[in-house]
């Protein structure tokens, strides 16, 4: 049997720069799965995706990543915990603009506490704070300046 489809051309195309990744198991229950976004006439569209090797879909969420942010900027890499639990997926903190409302602030927000006083980061979105526990000061300045950078960078057309 043959099936021929006539192609009416992609359904989508998307910029890079509109990508966001975060690692997402639960929703396609898969061990490797990765959920990538995008807007579209705007609503945030999903696709899932998966591969039975770990390393490849990290390669994937890094290379996505990475794609948004300039080479002339260095990323930050190293470790951050969150501070605490909520209804939201592990992992999964989407970081915009600030002319959309983001901002990354150094310590924790007020009535916030913690059992081991370490330095903190808050990431404030449209939606609500997430709060971040860093090893030590020089990190917490690292990851600052890192989110800062991503959150300043203004929107730019691919025209």
């Amino acid at each position: 049997m043959l099936f021929i489809s006539q192609s009416r051309g992609p359904k989508a195309i998307i910029s890079i720069e509109d990508l966001n990744a975060m690692f997402q198991t639960e929703k396609i229950q898969h061990a490797h799965g990765l959920q990538i976004t995008y807007n579209a006439d705007g609503q945030t569209r999903n696709l899932f995706v998966y591969h039975e090797s770990g390393k490849e879909i990290v390669d994937w969420f890094n290379a996505i990543r990475a794609a948004r942010i300039p080479t002339s900027q260095s990323m930050s890499k190293g470790r951050i915990v969150s501070a605490g639990a909520d209804a939201f997926a592990q992992g999964q903190v989407f970081i915009g603009r600030t002319d959309e409302g983001y901002e990354v602030r150094a310590g924790l927000p007020q009535g916030v506490r913690v059992k081991k006083r370490k330095p903190a980061i808050t990431v404030i979105t449209p939606i609500r704070e997430f709060v971040f526990i860093c090893e030590n000061d020089q990190e917490q300045r690292e990851w600052i300046n890192a989110l800062s950078r991503v959150i300043a960078q203004p929107l730019t057309s691919s025209g």
